[in-house]
């Protein structure tokens, strides 16, 4: 039975990261779900503290790289058309030196 509710929440937590509604975050299921199987006994509080203490910082670095990585002074961008920072050729791994590619047509030589 407690397996069960458990992968209940499972689903209905995947099932939400993957539909978000209005572009809600996943948190926005995963903590009340969490929440429900501490209430229920599932998990016992010892083992959050546990998981939270070993995930703290993980999730802590993680954080640091995505405020890092959505700065407005960042430089470098995963698109080839509105970065300066990709050379000529990166394409190709700079084995042609052109400069004309574009996503949509595909490399030119």
């Amino acid at each position: 039975m407690n397996a069960a509710v458990g992968l209940l929440v499972l689903a209905a937590v995947l099932g939400f990261a993957v539909a978000r509604p209005r572009g809600l975050p996943e948190a926005v299921s995963a903590v009340p779900g969490a929440g429900l199987l501490v209430a229920l006994g599932l998990v016992s509080r010892p083992q959050v503290h546990g998981e939270l203490v070993a995930l703290g910082p993980t999730v802590g670095f993680l954080a640091a790289v995505l405020v890092l990585g959505t700065s407005p002074t960042s430089t470098v961008s995963a698109t080839p058309e509105r970065s300066s920072a990709v050379p000529a050729g990166a394409h190709h791994g700079g084995c042609c030196g052109c400069s004309s590619y574009s996503p949509r047509s595909g490399p030119p030589c």
